[in-house]
């Protein structure tokens, strides 16, 4: 079953989707996709990787922080947009959304590990 959900974020400052290679910390919103797999490959630029980490860590124009986190087993992709929002398309399986509220990031990051 295909499966895509989209959502629209509230600033720029998108961090985050490890186990793969980005030329920067922060995410380009310009109409990237990110497959995410998990294959037994070197890491490599847009290529599928050792592990997946589906989570990315937000900051609003007010400074607080926010952090999602998608936890499902199939073959999925990331598709950034300049408005800013993203589309999550899956292959299938639960979509078991985890949302980790700071304020701040490291509160976070508390929260998400």
């Amino acid at each position: 079953m295909f499966i895509r959900i989209s959502t629209r974020l509230p600033s720029t400052y998108i961090y985050g989707f490890g186990e793969t290679e980005h030329p920067t910390f922060k995410i380009d919103l310009n109409w990237h996709t990110w497959g995410m797999f998990s294959r037994d490959q070197p890491p490599g630029y847009k290529m599928n990787s050792y592990g997946v980490h589906p989570y990315y860590m937000g900051l609003e124009e007010d400074g607080n922080a926010y952090g999602v986190f998608l936890l499902n087993s199939n073959a999925m992709d990331v598709t950034f947009q300049p408005t800013p929002a993203l589309t999550y398309r899956t292959t299938g399986g639960i979509l078991d959304f985890f949302v980790f509220l700071g304020p701040t990031p490291e509160l976070v990051t508390q929260q998400y590990t």
